[in-house]
């Protein structure tokens, strides 16, 4: 219903219109309400008469009365600020809208219909092929309606969206009648409680009704009634049908809510390409907003821009219509060589004179205003001040930015100024602007960091650079560079070598080094202006020290907390009697001697007297099994190490007999013997066989395999349910190449791994996991109580099952495993018409033979045999 409003009468071009100014009564805004003397003109052709005839009138230059410009200027604003500008689009605004985000919004169309909402049977929403909504629950992409809100967000052109219900060969409006007839369209309905969700959560202005099969007029009006109260507009997109369908549609909603359908996307492509506007004008209160298809299939076909423009003049001078649209997004984006959405959008606003956005500033600089410490190379960045502006730049270290600094006029906001100069204050401007004129902006200004040289390069390696025959435990340091602040380091076997971390130290510690290997390392200085490569060093780990696996016998032992096994703990130089050290009983020139199983080569020995200052040793000898000798000097009484090398030999035992010694109780603390046992070197990498990894339905009582590892003469089995494997984890150590372990819980996924060892090193294998069988499941596949739960055909198949239930309208889990117990395929499904067809053929294309199939459904497992050929 209309308000009674102010009637005015106005004598335009010897013509006079009547004008009243109302307020519908639900409507908060006051539009101008327009009768010629005629009262059955219409709207949009009486300001078409007058637009025609001001643009008569001022080429013959007749002089125009302000107030008719001032009124003609009204009424062509109001005339054209109503029209749409329209594109459908896809999957491009779901799956992949952040990508185009940014192409929408500076397009120039004012409206994007997402297409298209599927009805599932129980009411669930689809956008496109993604779950977007079910049983009032959103259940979409998480990020998904941030970036729908974000078409909104200045700088866009976008000012309206709209959700776009069914399409051409899908049931979308037959489920929507089944719902509306099962469960109403109330409160409690799924189809009212899933479009609440996305009106809470989504800027939609209006729901589409694309109806290309269905065509039933209660259905549809009961459905969108339900959405008017929600608080949606409703619009069509019609093709066909229009006085069977579409016009009662429209009048009983407008009977309903007057505005409640607001526009008229018709269809003139494809099935519709007959469609006359003017036809379908005289159907609806309103007038239609027509479409054409862009560029598409080989990009061949189609509309272009200037075509579109043309066609769409043509409709509106023929017959008046409301703007038009382009069908579809994604056609444009994979024919955009050809026509770019910005293309369309102005093809469509030359069309009907859509004026451009009025200039706003830009806005946000990157960096902020009056920043200090900007990086040299930083780069400039800000938010368009209007979606289709370009941006004339100014950029200099003078306030007054001159033409001189202007650097050119940008589509992008950004610029890249190059290097710029250390401790400067730089002055930037961003002018905006369009087909409307252009509009200064405010200066901003930035200081760049304070100088700072490079730092220097580290130098002056521990160990040396190339040196060799290094312990395994030797920390790594460096001489800092001048001006590093920290250092970037980098170790490993491989060269260049790895990245392990920046710090501040100039010493790194390395772990867990192997004998015999060369190891590269490598330290770049860093501060704040950048970072200075450093020089690749190396250095070779020496062999092991293999005095721990030898026997050890000595001429006498003070007493048992000072026994000859102390000389191999591997403990040396601590201060206090009877820890890691080796007495002699009463004896100033004792002997210690180590004797092995093989023969083994050996070149280095170091020896480390007791640091006690009450017993020392002076001299000393090295005898051989071959009877060779080597002389000893001295061994340092602070506990510290004495090295004798010598020529490399082979022997089966080293004897250390002190010739010269002071003190009652005469030991040493540490005898180690650095050289390789000549019958193998470190285990290699245990390879686990049994159960496989991610293997599942295991049984709780197993047998962990990894079969034989060369050179390994014991193991470490460790099992956890953690994926972090730790030495709390470790189950036994064992010298066979396998272990049965019992009682594992059920349902469970627990996690191995095995280490194999000798006297050289500890080598780790993968971790594997497996998952133990749950409880209760049903593991016969030929169980007579299942033999009518489930039919499977054909089987063996060649890639399609076909699955039949006894139950129906019921999720269920579905899972192929191979028989080694892999996981090849997971899906959840709904049993509808109690049948699933299941698609194997690709697996079937790579790998044949025998599958289990499993389905779980409340709880439940069954599990059957598939054969794929």
């Amino acid at each position: 219903m209309k308000s009674p409003g102010v009637v005015c009468m106005l004598d335009f071009f010897n013509k006079t219109y009547f004008i009243r100014w109302y307020r519908p009564a639900n409507m908060r805004s006051v539009s101008p309400y327009l009768l010629k003397t005629n009262p059955n003109i219409g709207w949009y052709q009486l300001t078409r008469q007058i637009k025609n005839q001001t643009q008569q009138k001022m080429k013959q230059n007749y002089r125009l009365k302000w107030m008719i410009v001032a009124l003609g200027a009204v009424l062509l604003w109001s005339a054209a600020s109503g029209q749409s500008n329209m594109v459908f689009s896809g999957g491009a605004l779901y799956h992949d809208i952040d990508e185009n985000s940014d192409i929408i919004r500076s397009s120039g169309f004012n409206t994007v219909v997402l297409w298209s909402v599927h009805i599932g049977p129980t009411g669930d929403l689809i956008l496109n092929d993604g779950l977007i909504a079910e049983d009032g629950e959103y259940a979409g992409r998480a990020d998904w309606p941030a970036s729908v809100h974000k078409l909104l967000e200045a700088p866009t052109s976008v000012e309206r969206i709209e959700l776009s219900v069914g399409s051409a060969q899908v049931p979308d409006w037959e489920n929507i009648e089944a719902l509306v007839n099962a469960e109403g369209t109330g409160p409690t309905s799924t189809l009212y409680k899933n479009f609440a969700k996305l009106k809470e959560i989504l800027p939609i202005t209006a729901i589409n009704n694309d109806d290309e099969s269905n065509y039933d007029v209660p259905t549809t009006v009961a459905f969108s009634k339900m959405l008017i109260d929600l608080g949606y507009k409703i619009t069509f997109a019609p093709y066909t049908r229009g006085t069977l369908y579409w016009q009662p549609v429209y009048d009983e909603l407008e009977a309903y809510q007057a505005g409640s359908v607001d526009k008229v996307y018709l269809q003139a492509y494809a099935g519709g390409s007959g469609n006359n506007p003017a036809d379908w004008n005289n159907l609806f209160g309103i007038e239609v907003t027509p479409g054409l298809w862009s560029y598409n299939a080989s990009c061949a076909s189609g509309d272009s821009p200037q075509s579109m423009e043309t066609r769409m003049k043509d409709w509106d001078a023929a017959a008046g219509i409301d703007g038009g649209f382009i069908w579809l997004f994604e056609d444009i984006l994979r024919c955009s060589e050809m026509a770019t959405a910005r293309d369309y959008a102005n093809a469509i606003n030359r069309a009907f004179n859509i004026p451009a956005p009025a200039l706003s500033k830009a806005s946000d600089p990157t960096p902020v205003h009056q920043a200090t410490e900007i990086s040299v190379d930083g780069d400039l960045s800000w938010t368009a001040g209007t979606y289709d502006a370009t941006h004339v730049l100014y950029f200099g270290t003078d306030p007054s930015l001159t033409d001189s600094d202007l650097k050119g006029e940008l589509t992008a906001s950004f610029y890249d100024p190059g290097t710029l100069v250390n401790n400067t204050v730089y002055y930037w401007r961003v002018d905006e602007k369009n087909s409307t004129g252009e509009l200064e902006g405010d200066t901003w200004s930035f200081t760049t960091e304070v100088t700072t040289p490079l730092p220097g390069a580290s130098t002056s390696p521990v160990p040396a650079n190339m040196a060799t025959g290094i312990r395994a435990t030797t920390p790594l340091s460096w001489e800092a560079g001048a001006n590093a602040v920290s250092y970037d380091v980098y170790f490993g076997t491989e060269n260049p070598p790895p990245f392990i971390g920046n710090q501040s130290a100039t010493s790194y510690a390395p772990a867990d080094l192997q004998p015999l290997t060369t190891y590269y390392w490598q330290v770049n200085s860093v501060n704040s202006t950048g970072t200075t490569t450093g020089e690749i060093w190396s250095y070779t780990v020496q062999e092991p020290n293999i005095a721990p696996i030898a026997t050890v016998t000595v001429s006498s032992e003070f007493n048992s907390n000072f026994s000859g096994s102390k000389l191999v703990d591997g403990i040396s130089g601590v201060a206090a009697n009877g820890i890691g050290e080796w007495a002699s009983s009463g004896e100033q020139t004792p002997t210690a001697k180590l004797t092995w199983d093989n023969e083994v080569s050996i070149k280095k020995v170091v020896l480390y007297d007791r640091p006690s200052g009450a017993e020392r040793i002076d001299a000393g000898i090295l005898e051989f099994g071959d009877g060779s000798t080597v002389m000893v000097g001295a061994l340092p009484n602070n506990g510290s190490a004495l090295e004798v090398n010598f020529p490399e030999k082979n022997t089966t035992s080293v004897e250390f007999r002190v010739t010269a010694g002071e003190g009652p109780n005469v030991g040493m603390s540490e005898f180690e013997v650095f050289g390789l046992d000549l019958i193998g070197g470190s285990p290699s990498k245990p390879r686990l066989t049994r159960p496989r990894n991610e293997s599942v339905d295991i049984d709780k009582d197993i047998t962990l395999d990894w079969g034989f590892t060369k050179n390994a003469t014991t193991f470490k089995v460790y099992l956890s349910e953690s994926s972090t494997i730790t030495e709390n984890d470790l189950l036994e150590e064992v010298t066979a190449t396998e272990l049965d372990v019992t009682g594992l819980k059920a349902n469970t996924t627990y996690h191995w791994r095995v280490d194999a060892m000798n006297f050289l090193a500890t080598i780790e294998s993968d971790v594997f996991s497996f998952t133990t069988i749950e409880e209760n499941t049903v593991t016969s596949i030929d169980a007579e109580d299942l033999t009518d739960a489930i039919q499977i055909y054909p089987n063996p198949t060649t890639g399609v099952l076909a699955i039949e239930f006894q139950n129906n309208n019921a999720p269920i889990s579905l899972l192929v495993y191979a028989p080694l117990g892999n996981k090849i395929l997971e899906q959840n499904r709904t049993i509808v018409d109690h049948k699933i067809t299941l698609d194997l053929s690709r697996i079937a294309s790579e790998y044949k033979g025998i599958y289990f199939l499993r389905f779980t459904q409340s709880g439940k497992q069954i599990n059957r045999k598939i054969m794929l050929e």
